[in-house]
């Protein structure tokens, strides 16, 4: 049986009621207090939250549901247990959805409990358009964690989101241009991470990382709350360092410190518009050669490139699938760039280069990642996606037999097709193709 009870607060003195065909996705906000307490041996559970708000101006929110969410982890998005959920479908509004601009204040509401096993969890609310939680608008999380157990009693929580302590209360960061700068000196802890808001008013690169002597994660999430990007020690000395490229819009920042640890830190913040501007004349370029964009790749190649900027490279990083790989060993001997910017200095020195082993970062469609830092900051990045083809294993060594005594071979153009090879007692069918950045046949096809 539900008990429930809400305060509708509003700038309207009258309620517009919407068919489904006009309401669109909003945003909601979770704000001020919020509690949660078992009752009747664990049976039911109260919750209470002080304000969820609509905050945009002309966007009508679907059905809105609370969720009690307990996970063993941290962070609420990933498995978890569905402690309680209803639907915001009393009082005023029994359609359960808000206006732009308007809020439910002081809700209130008992519900079945149903209660996860045994164990020590997290414990968060989350608001969401309709019961899937894929359509969460906002979550909060209550400190510290909540210990079930059959022979325990009841359980509860209960918080307040102040100043950078949750979505809906996020510190604005407001200063956006290509020269590298501090927005914020800050602290904070793992359990209770500082949040940050951060609007992008063209597409662009953005690029935020911490500066101090602890350990920080950062994590970047779009709009709705989603993360997009995170690290962990991708900066120098244990800081984080995202590099990102961000259409217009809203994004939100959660700086921690690592491992519980206490996390002292000044928040650097950089933004090169895609429409040019930030380094000014400045002559900054970069260019991954090798993968090559949209090609098939294999067995142990290269990747390679060059970057020159008149401010100097102080580094050239490798990402894979949005992960950090590596930095690139940089200096490599590039005639072919010096004789086209020979007014550059550097130039003549501007390549990077390493073996790469294809294999083992498995089969299929992958994004290659370069990202090359200048001596005053400013970033520059150039990506390939590609393909990749493996045998039965990542590296044939000399000992397993390689044989095409029963194969036979086809030519046509650039193109080598080898019938019947053998490999370690396995058959295939190979394509090998002509690549100029080479200067040798690859393997680009596996059967």
């Amino acid at each position: 049986m539900k008990i429930s009870t809400v305060s509708v607060y509003s700038s309207l003195l009258f309620i517009v009621m919407l068919s489904a065909s006009n309401v669109n996705a909003g945003s909601a906000d979770i704000s001020g207090s919020f509690s949660y307490q078992t009752i009747n041996g664990r049976e039911s559970v109260r919750i209470e939250i002080e304000q969820i708000h609509n905050n945009t101006p002309n966007i009508t929110t679907g059905t809105l549901y609370v969720t009690l969410w307990m996970t063993h982890d941290r962070e609420p998005w990933g498995s978890g247990y569905n402690a309680a959920r209803e639907s915001l479908t009393f009082g005023d509004v029994p359609t359960g959805q808000l206006r732009p601009g308007a809020r439910f204040t002081n809700i209130r509401f008992t519900t079945d409990f149903d209660s996860p096993p045994d164990g020590t969890y997290y414990v968060h609310l989350i608001v969401s358009q309709h019961p899937d939680l894929n359509t969460a608008l906002d979550t909060v999380t209550f400190p510290g964690t909540t210990t079930l157990s059959s022979t325990g009693g009841s359980v509860g929580g209960g918080g307040g989101a102040g100043p950078g302590q949750s979505f809906a209360t996020a510190l604005p960061i407001l200063d956006h241009n290509s020269d590298p700068h501090p927005v914020a000196l800050d602290d904070a802890f793992e359990d209770d991470p500082r949040y940050f808001r951060i609007d992008i008013p063209e597409s662009g690169t953005f690029s935020i990382w911490s500066s101090g002597s602890h350990d920080t994660v950062g994590k970047l999430y779009d709009a709705r709350r989603v993360l997009i990007a995170e690290d962990d020690d991708g900066g120098r000395s244990g800081n984080f360092l995202i590099v990102h490229s961000l259409e217009a819009g809203t994004y939100y920042l959660t700086v921690a410190g690592y491992n519980n640890s206490r996390a002292e830190y000044i928040l650097y913040t950089s933004f090169e518009s895609s429409g040019g501007g930030g380094g000014g004349d400045i002559f900054f370029e970069l260019k991954l050669e090798e993968p090559i964009r949209d090609e098939v790749h294999g067995g142990i190649g290269n990747l390679r490139g060059w970057a020159l900027s008149e401010n100097g490279i102080d580094r050239v990083e490798m990402w894979l699938n949005g992960s950090f790989l590596f930095e690139m060993p940089y200096g490599g001997d590039r005639p072919d760039v010096a004789e086209v910017y020979p007014e550059v200095a550097g130039a003549q020195k501007s390549g990077y280069s390493m073996a790469f082993g294809y294999s083992n970062i498995g089969a299929g469609t992958h994004t290659m990642t370069a990202r090359a830092y200048d001596m005053v900051g400013n970033m520059r990045e150039d990506s390939a996606t590609f393909s990749v083809v493996e045998f039965h294993k990542n590296f044939i060594p000399y000992w397993d037999e390689v044989s095409v005594r029963d194969g036979s071979c086809s030519l046509y153009d650039d193109e080598i097709s080898l019938r019947d090879v053998s490999i370690d007692g396995r058959v295939y069918d190979l394509l090998l193709k002509w690549r100029t950045a080479e200067q040798g046949f690859e393997i680009i096809e596996v059967q």
